[in-house]
């Protein structure tokens, strides 16, 4: 990459037009050694251009697996407050059928509409006519 000036056998950029050391032009060297040091140069960005997007390519994929795992983090967590909703609403339906419960055994055994059948859970139990008077 770097070429050698022929005045003070410094190495410089091909780029540089006149010597940084000894202030030669560029001019004065060779044209072979010129387009050598150009080549030099431009292979070797090419390689920097093809490294960083390797490195490019590389840093992406990652990206994408990241946001795929908290993906999945995010549907696991979902799934996990459906399974906590259900059980709280079933908690609650069975707090409600047990508050049902004492509600028809209270209310409902002590009055003539049980007799008559009004009450469903004990629609099919026969009782004495006794034991309301």
């Amino acid at each position: 990459m770097l070429v050698t000036c022929p005045e003070c056998g410094a190495k410089i950029s091909p780029l540089a037009d006149p010597c940084p050391k000894c202030g030669m032009p560029y001019a004065g060297h060779s044209s072979e050694e010129y387009q050598r040091g150009i080549r030099q140069l431009q292979e070797w960005k090419k390689r920097e251009a093809r490294k960083e997007g390797e490195e490019r390519t590389i840093r992406i994929e990652k990206e994408a697996r990241e946001r795929k795992e908290e993906r999945k983090e995010r549907e696991e967590e979902r799934r996990k407050a459906k399974i906590i909703m259900f059980f709280v609403l079933l908690s609650i339906l069975v707090l409600c059928y047990i508050v049902f419960l004492f509600y028809c055994s209270s209310v409902f055994w002590r009055s003539n509409r049980l007799k008559r059948g009004l009450c469903p859970l004990f629609a099919s139990v026969k009782f004495d006519k006794r034991e309301f008077n």
